[in-house]
């Protein structure tokens, strides 16, 4: 009894085997492997034109390309690898699992796209960082701080885009979901560019799941936006765990249904709250002149 017993301490979780499967799955996808080309050969690209020591430059071109090519890109493959993951012979014969635990499995394989860009961003500091910065500020005079948050929350997004796909996935089957709400996504997070001049243009700029934290910085004036990165940090996580959450939902029953409700209204509660903490706290929108 006690070999038997340990024998099967040692056996890996039915979850992590599917996630196993699930990763490879995700890997090989042709959206995917495209979104992970095209962000190679676009940042490598950029840091061989412009290898210049400028935080403001690093940070701008790899949090737009992170943000579009693992968010959407992740979040547009996730969707097709949840659609096709109940039909696929590789998943359904490998462990004798529930639909929770497949959609747990497919949640743990979003943390792909995050560690690719956790490996993009170190590569594209050490690229464009080569001296220490003797800058007293940079990108639009913003503090040291409030910069590295927005890279925190870029890192956020390419980890809620994938996990969004599996929401998606689980809970809309409409063929063109993924294309539509993908332009959707994209849409609302460039209309955050326009000024925050006031309590609405702030809450839209800081709602959005990526915003970046000036406009104007193609022209020779620079507008700050408004709202606390502190606070949208925090904001950003809950967003993703409402997406685990959602997509948990989808099938379960009972006591495990009442306590996702439960956890979800708790996890909105605070997003909301953290919503309009953000909003309300931290700079107003200011114009910067450049240089």
């Amino acid at each position: 009894m006690t070999t038997l017993t340990a024998a099967r301490s040692t056996e890996p979780s039915p979850v992590l085997v599917m996630a196993r499967i699930e990763a490879g799955r995700l890997l090989r996808h042709p959206i995917f492997a495209v979104a992970l080309a095209l962000d190679a050969w676009l940042l490598v690209s950029s840091v061989m034109v412009d290898p210049e020591p400028n935080l403001q430059r690093m940070s701008e071109t790899w949090a737009i390309l992170t943000a579009f090519c693992l968010g959407v890109g992740g979040f547009l493959a996730m969707y097709r690898v949840t659609r096709s993951t109940d039909a696929s012979r590789e998943v359904v014969a490998a462990v004798p699992v529930d639909e929770q635990q497949r959609t747990l499995a497919l949640c743990l394989v979003c943390v792909i796209p995050l560690g690719v860009a956790v490996v993009s961003g170190l590569f594209t500091l050490i690229a464009w960082e080569p001296g220490p910065i003797t800058e007293p500020g940079f990108y639009g005079r913003l503090p040291w701080a409030d910069v590295w948050l927005f890279n925190v929350c870029v890192l956020l997004a390419s980890l809620g885009g994938p996990l969004l796909g599996v929401t998606l996935g689980r809970w809309w089957s409409w063929p063109m979901a993924g294309a539509v709400s993908a332009v959707l996504l994209v849409a609302w997070c460039v209309s955050t560019g326009f000024r925050t001049t006031s309590f609405v243009t702030t809450l839209h700029h800081q709602a959005a799941p990526f915003t970046l934290p000036i406009t104007g910085a193609s022209s020779e004036e620079t507008f700050r936006q408004g709202g606390s990165w502190w606070w949208r940090v925090p904001y950003v996580a809950s967003l993703c765990a409402l997406a685990v959450i959602a997509a948990l939902l989808h099938g379960a029953t009972d006591h495990r249904r009442t306590l996702l409700l439960r956890t979800g209204t708790c996890v909105a509660v605070l997003a909301i709250v953290l919503l309009v903490v953000s909003t309300l706290t931290g700079p107003q929108g200011v114009l910067l002149w450049r240089a």
